[in-house]
């Protein structure tokens, strides 16, 4: 059975003037390195919000979410020369931020999960996390898959993407089978080659996504604590 989950869109009639991808970009879950989820973006302000209007409604249409869970996008979408990416369990798409038509839609079979906090996008790279444990990267132009990275425990959390390496941490648990989670050993955080997907480094703590604050070290809160990792083995 196939379910829709609909993504909207308001804009405002007359503010369509081009700016930089530098500053109109969100290209990661916390919208940049620093992780502080501002944009400076000013052309929508407490004066003229009211002015928002619909502009389009994208209705994914995707399988039943399994578990006795309905579809639902939860994650940030994000935006990067004029491309909108999103994601649920098992999908990602790439949508014209104008018009809302679909450019490319990926599709994995890997189980089910309650949702999924998004990906990253970063030089013609999407990065998604899966159910059963998997990072996968996306060619941004078409949807194809570049590479696949097995991890040894649930990930959660969108990747961050800084400097040519990409850093996600997992859970407290892996996943056996398609979807039962089974809580055993300790969280991980890790860096990966953001173009070949071979493991860089890898730390014994991890919890929830990290926050890239500078390229020398990674930063992630979990469990009433501050985490700052060196990038070291």
């Amino acid at each position: 059975m196939r379910a829709s989950a609909t993504l909207l869109l308001a804009l405002m009639a007359g503010t369509a003037s081009a700016q930089s991808s530098t500053q109109s970009s969100w290209p990661t879950y916390h919208g940049d390195d620093t992780g502080q989820h501002h944009s400076k973006l000013d052309q929508i302000t407490a004066g003229n919000v009211g002015a928002l209007a619909l502009s389009w409604v994208y209705h994914a249409q995707v399988p039943s979410a399994g578990m006795g869970l309905k579809p639902a996008i939860k994650a940030t979408p994000l935006e990067v020369d004029g491309v909108l990416y999103f994601s649920m369990p098992n999908q990602v798409w790439a949508i014209d931020a104008r018009t809302g038509h679909e450019i490319w839609t990926y599709t994995t079979k890997s189980g089910s999960a309650i949702g999924n906090r998004g990906v990253a996008v970063r030089n013609g790279t999407v990065y998604m996390e899966t159910p059963d444990s998997h990072l996968v990267a996306l060619d941004a132009a078409t949807g194809n898959v570049k590479w696949r990275y097995a991890t040894p425990a649930a990930v959660h959390g969108a990747a961050t993407v800084v400097d040519g390496i990409v850093y996600f941490s997992t859970l407290k648990g892996r996943h056996s089978g398609s979807a039962r989670f089974v809580k055993d050993g300790p969280g991980k955080t890790f860096g990966l080659s953001a173009t070949t997907g071979k493991e860089v480094w890898r730390r014994n703590e991890g919890r929830y996504t990290p926050i890239i604050a500078d390229g020398q070290r990674v930063y992630f809160t979990g469990l009433g604590h501050l985490y700052g990792l060196e990038p070291t083995r």
